[in-house]
């Protein structure tokens, strides 16, 4: 029999419904009531107690090497429960915050990506921060532009994806810092420059955009030390009836970019994964994945560990590992056909990513990292985001429920439904794990 551990957190106003995609609605559903947590029967109950120290995750995937795994640290013991619920004072009734939850010593950060804002309005959000221990807002700073994506976190500055630039934000003071617009006079739609989630090493801040460029920008001034631009999907390698021709032919970023030993790499809808040259901007190599299955054959946000990249392509349904130096593919993983094109999590001897053969059919699956071999399969629903890893468990999104499994055996330990769905992956600090939903609801549980 399960277990079930409900809210300990009032929630003002109403409930917004869920909307979108949603986890299969069959008899392995988990989290049937939202707002609780489902334990399996051999879990023991947690003494509520938060582990308190100076971990952070500053950023998706930890750091910009975006592995999803800190050696040696781990997560919520036993069955958790909802400690907190922090719900943002709006009405969000469209698409609203697919930003992580950062975590740098006491206090979560969020990027306010709802509702969106066309740029330059009075009352745009770009940061807030939130009380680790008991969920209250601290205070909110004002930015010029709306967040569309997870800002990342490091020496008391927030680098903030914004709708036509990146926006830094002194933490310390409290304020904005400078502000990079990526083309003058545009303002927020969807043909817009806006910027994907950036990774700041040695000084710079690297981010890719939706039209096809990737920038590299001095975390101090704001200044653009290079520009690279994708090459994009040539007419003749177009399918017919393509949905979304033109973002394959521009060539938009898709995710987090990854940046190790000198080296920035990039996920494009034009189905190459870029690996560019940190310092100069020049190309390194490109890897083209296109597959004649389906036009959404395209790799997933790297994760780069031990001199191997590692992604995973969407539809087609392949886990790769790559070398890190020259793009040549170490293994692939493509047993089970079908896969939505999240980003993998790495450990020293394990490679956890989603695979299935249908939408209705996916699982997370743990493959040796060495040689790309299956060690076991969980069933999952429909993944938003890729999953993260403790020393204990695999922690996976799905479009609304939070799934915990055993790192080793794959065994389901605890799930949480969420009041909304979730685009964002969960941050692992202090004992504590830390996510949001798309209605504006941020959760801390431990």
């Amino acid at each position: 029999m399960r277990r079930r551990q409900f809210l300990t957190a009032s929630l003002s106003g109403a409930v917004a419904t869920v909307a979108g995609c949603s986890v299969p609605t069959d008899d392995r559903s988990r989290g049937s009531e939202p707002g609780t947590i489902e334990c399996a029967d051999d879990v023991s109950s947690t003494t509520d107690e938060r582990t308190t120290g100076d971990e952070t995750w500053p950023t998706p995937q930890y750091d910009a090497r975006r592995r999803g795994h800190v050696p040696g640290r781990v997560g919520p013991q036993g069955c958790p429960t909802v400690q907190w619920t922090w719900r943002h004072d709006e009405d969000i009734t469209g698409p609203g915050m697919h930003t992580s939850a950062l975590i740098v010593n006491d206090t979560v950060y969020i990027g306010d990506e709802s509702p969106p804002r066309r740029q330059g309005d009075d009352d745009d959000t770009t940061m807030i921060a939130i009380d680790a221990a008991t969920g209250t807002e601290r205070w909110r700073v004002a930015g010029a532009g709306k967040p569309v994506r997870t800002p990342t976190v490091t020496n008391d500055m927030m680098y903030v994806p914004m709708d036509n630039g990146i926006q830094a934000i002194d933490l310390v003071a409290q304020a904005p810092d400078w502000h990079t617009t990526f083309v003058e006079g545009q303002e927020y739609d969807g043909d817009s420059e806006w910027a994907e989630v950036p990774a700041v090493v040695g000084g710079t801040v690297y981010a890719g955009t939706h039209l096809g460029t990737l920038y590299a920008i001095d975390a101090a001034t704001g200044t653009v030390e290079w520009e690279f631009t994708a090459e994009g999907l040539p007419e003749e390698q177009l399918m017919d009836e393509e949905p979304v021709p033109e973002v394959r032919r521009i060539g938009q970023f898709d995710g987090p970019v990854a940046v190790a030993d000198g080296i920035v790499y990039a996920a494009n809808w034009d189905s190459r994964l870029y690996a560019v040259d940190a310092a100069t901007g020049e190309k390194v190599w490109s890897t083209f994945r296109y597959s004649p299955i389906d036009w959404t054959s395209r790799p997933s946000p790297p994760a780069v560990y031990d001199g191997t990249v590692y992604t995973s392509t969407r539809q087609s349904g392949a886990v790769i590992a790559l070398d890190a130096q020259t793009g040549e593919q170490e293994w692939v993983f493509d047993e089970l056909g079908y896969s939505e094109g999240v980003s993998p999590a790495v450990t020293d001897t394990s490679v956890y990513a989603s695979a299935g053969t249908s939408s209705e059919q996916m699982f997370l699956v743990a493959l040796d990292r060495a040689t790309g071999r299956q060690r076991w399969q969980t069933w999952i629903g429909l993944p938003s985001r890729g999953p993260i890893v403790d020393e204990q468990n695999v922690y996976i999104e799905q479009l609304g429920t939070l799934l915990a499994c055993g790192r080793r055996s794959g065994t389901e330990q605890w799930w949480f439904r969420m009041h909304a769905d979730s685009w964002a992956s969960p941050s692992l600090a202090n004992g504590s794990i830390y996510t949001t939903d798309d209605r504006g609801h941020v959760y801390g549980i431990w």
